[in-house]
């Protein structure tokens, strides 16, 4: 069996290799690992499979210190955004292969185009699977409270961003108290996705001690801010109980945070500010209804005012008016007692004269005088002769004197 050396079979593959590449050709892949020494960057490039994240090719990349010089000054500050772990990248290369070292693809130029393109590209999709989820609006129909004092804070601890952003809530101009507490997370790099989905978590557990989450950055490049652009953060943001303000620092650009989000802000200072205006305006409201009320109240009280005076005026013309009507009943009323009562002692004055009449009449003396007499025996009334004896005495009366009789 024949056999060759490893030296052998790898000087074969170099001449191989140089013999079909012998022009630079350009590779589009993933950067799976970003690492500088002293102006030369060292890269671990990838292809995943579609919608996965398994690895099915994987090679190193190298730009040497005279091609860094010369991609800075091309790219100037886009050359630090691209070449960062996770873009895509379509890259210049020179296939290759030392007997030692192996295959090697030697970066000489970048198209900044595919890398930008790329993130839209990534960036529409993710937009389109959250309108077909009905996501894109969702956390902005939940209610922000009337007054918000608790704020669960999303931003990395040492960010600038967020020691404004303390600093605006603090020194606010209304002396309002604001309660905030800090989830730790990267804010950019491969990290960001998973850091921030956790604190979401966390924050959703405790959902019932926040009135409102902040996620906040300093500012950055376009493609730093591509870290938000990310299907997973989105989706937590959009299904969270409570409402999120974004402000992840830019002026121009948009990030699917931003969309998804209740409400979104350049900057940090401008998160803080929007939470104190939120809060003036329902002072001012109060303030508002407060003064509405006083002049209500005060409205009422004159309109009782004036009423108890009317009344008053009323009772006491209608009091005057009713004394004055019951005196004039009163004089009636003694006039017509006056009348009945002379009427009244009239006739039991002619009822008088009647009986005395008749009693003067029926007076036994008055009687005898018109001739009649009065029998007695023994004193007593006779009426009848019977029970009278002989030899009994008798008297008769008459109007002018009595005689007694003796019965023969």
């Amino acid at each position: 069996m024949t056999s060759v050396s490893l030296y052998e079979l790898n000087e074969y593959i170099t001449r191989v290799i140089a013999l079909n590449f012998q022009e630079p050709i350009w590779v589009s892949c993933e950067l799976s690992k970003v690492s500088d020494s002293r102006g030369t960057y060292y890269l671990d490039l990838v292809e995943k499979k579609e919608d996965s994240e398994e690895i099915k090719a994987q090679s190193k990349g190298i730009l040497w210190l005279k091609n860094t010089y010369f991609l800075k000054k091309k790219l100037g500050s886009l050359f630090e955004d691209i070449l960062a772990d996770g873009n895509e990248v379509k890259l210049k290369v020179e296939v290759s292969h030392h007997e030692r070292y192996g295959l090697s693809l030697n970066v000489l130029d970048i198209d900044a185009s595919y890398t930008f393109g790329q993130v839209e590209m990534n960036r529409q999709r993710i937009i389109e699977t959250l309108r077909d989820k009905d996501l894109l609006y969702k956390n902005e129909q939940i209610d922000m409270p009337i007054v918000i004092n608790r704020i669960a804070v999303i931003s990395s601890k040492t960010a600038a961003g967020y020691q404004d952003f303390c600093q605006q809530l603090i020194n606010n101009n209304y002396g309002y108290h604001f309660e905030h507490e800090l989830f730790a997370s990267a804010m950019q790099g491969l990290n960001t996705e998973a850091e921030v989905v956790a604190s979401l978590e966390q924050i959703k557990e405790r959902k019932t001690e926040f009135d409102v989450i902040a996620i906040i950055r300093g500012g950055g490049s376009k493609l730093d801010l591509s870290a938000f652009d990310n299907l997973k953060i989105s989706e937590h943001i959009a299904k969270h109980p409570l409402p999120v303000v974004v402000g992840i620092g830019h002026d121009i650009d948009q990030t699917i945070t931003d969309l998804v989000a209740h409400t979104s802000l350049k900057t940090p200072t401008a998160v803080a500010d929007h939470f104190v205006e939120h809060n003036l305006q329902f002072e001012s409201e109060l303030i508002r209804l407060e003064a509405s009320i006083k002049d209500l109240v005060l409205s009422k009280i004159q309109e009782d005012l004036i009423f108890l005076q009317e009344a008053n005026q009323y009772i006491s013309f209608n009091v005057l008016n009713d004394i004055s009507s019951r005196q004039d009943q009163v004089v009636l009323l003694e006039n017509q007692l006056e009348e009945w009562l002379e009427l009244y002692l009239r006739k039991k004055s002619d009822r008088l004269e009647q009986a005395e009449m008749i009693i003067s009449m029926n007076d036994p003396i008055n009687v005898l005088k018109r001739g009649f007499s009065l029998t007695k025996l023994d004193g007593k009334v006779i009426k009848s002769w019977k029970g009278i004896s002989k030899g009994s005495t008798i008297e008769t009366q008459l109007s002018d004197g009595s005689k007694l009789s003796e019965i023969k």
